[in-house]
C-alpha cells in the first residue's frame, strides 16, 4: 500500500480546498494533467491500423491511462490483447471486421488499469491466456515459453520476457506459411518505444535489481536477436508511469529501438 499515499494526497487536498472555499466547483481543483484531457480521453480511440497480407491489427488508446490495447484479426478470427475495462469497443470492432473473438491474452498481470478479460471470457465463452508465472486465480490457459496459438492465417509464438514483472510475455506474430519470419511483436510492458518497463513496481516479492537483471537478459538473449523490420507494439505510450520518457509514437521496430533506444 506504499504507493497508495500518492493517490490519496491529492484527494485530501481537494477536500480541504472545498471545505475552505465552501464550494464544490470541481474545475477549480483540477490539476494540470487533468486539464489536458477531454471527455474522449476516457474512451478507447482507434489510433492506428497495421495491415499485412492475411492479417490486420487494430490499435486502441485510452489516453487518460496512456494504455494501448489491440485486436489481432485474421481469417475470420480475432485475439484481444490487453483489453481495458470497457469491452464494448472491441466487441463492436470484431463484428465490423466479420471476425469471432477466440480468446483474450494478457501480456502480464496488470496493476495500473482494470482489464476486461473476464467480461469477454464470460460473454463469449472464450479462454483467457496468461503466463503460468502469473499464478492467476481465475480460469485461464497458462502459457509457457515458445507456446503457440493459431489465429486465422497467422500464428503467435509467446516468449517469456521477465523484467517489468516476473510473468511478462511478448507475442511474435507470423504468417502460418512463414512461421520463422515474424512480422510484429506485442511487447506489453517489456519494451516500449524509447523505454523499457520499470523493474521497481512489483514490491517486496521480487527486488528491483533482480527484475532489472531479468530485463537485461530478455533484451540480449531474445528481443535483440529479432530482425530489424519486426514491428513493436507496446502496451503504453507517453504519460505512463510504467516506464520513463516513453515516446509519443504508438509503434516502432526492433531495428529502430536497437539504434536509438537509450
Amino acid at each position: 500500500m506504499r504507493g497508495s499515499l500518492c493517490a490519496i494526497a491529492p484527494a485530501l487536498l481537494a477536500v480541504a480546498l472545498i471545505g475552505w472555499t465552501g464550494t464544490t466547483r470541481g474545475a477549480e481543483v483540477q490539476d494540470a494533467e487533468a486539464a489536458t484531457h477531454g471527455d474522449d480521453a476516457a474512451s478507447y480511440q482507434l489510433v492506428d491500423t497495421y495491415d499485412d497480407p492475411g492479417m490486420k491489427v487494430l490499435q486502441y488508446d485510452l489516453a487518460v491511462l496512456s494504455h494501448y490495447s489491440y485486436l489481432l484479426v485474421s481469417g475470420g478470427e480475432a485475439l484481444l490483447v490487453d483489453p481495458g475495462r470497457d469491452v464494448s469497443t472491441y466487441l463492436a470492432a470484431a463484428e465490423r471486421e466479420g471476425a469471432s473473438i477466440i480468446g483474450v491474452w494478457l501480456t502480464h498481470s496488470h496493476a495500473d488499469f482494470i482489464a476486461g478479460h473476464l467480461e469477454v471470457a464470460n460473454q463469449l465463452d472464450v479462454p483467457v491466456y496468461i503466463s503460468q508465472q502469473a499464478g492467476a486465480g481465475y480460469e485461464h490457459r497458462p502459457l509457457r515459453d515458445r507456446d503457440t496459438l493459431a489465429v486465422g492465417d497467422v500464428i503467435m509464438t509467446f516468449l517469456e520476457t521477465p523484467g517489468h514483472t516476473p510473468d511478462s510475455m511478448c507475442g511474435l506474430v507470423a504468417d502460418k506459411q512463414s512461421p520463422d519470419r515474424p512480422l510484429l511483436l506485442f511487447t506489453g510492458d517489456t519494451l516500449f518505444v524509447g523505454s523499457v518497463g520499470r523493474p521497481d513496481l512489483v514490491g517486496d516479492t521480487v527486488s528491483a535489481s533482480t527484475l532489472a537483471s531479468m530485463m537485461f537478459d530478455t533484451w540480449t538473449e531474445k528481443l535483440s536477436k529479432l530482425a530489424d523490420e519486426v514491428v513493436v507494439l507496446p502496451a503504453h505510450g507517453a504519460g505512463s508511469l510504467c516506464g520513463a520518457h516513453l515516446s509519443d509514437s504508438p509503434s516502432s521496430t526492433i531495428g529502430r529501438e536497437r539504434r536509438s533506444h537509450p
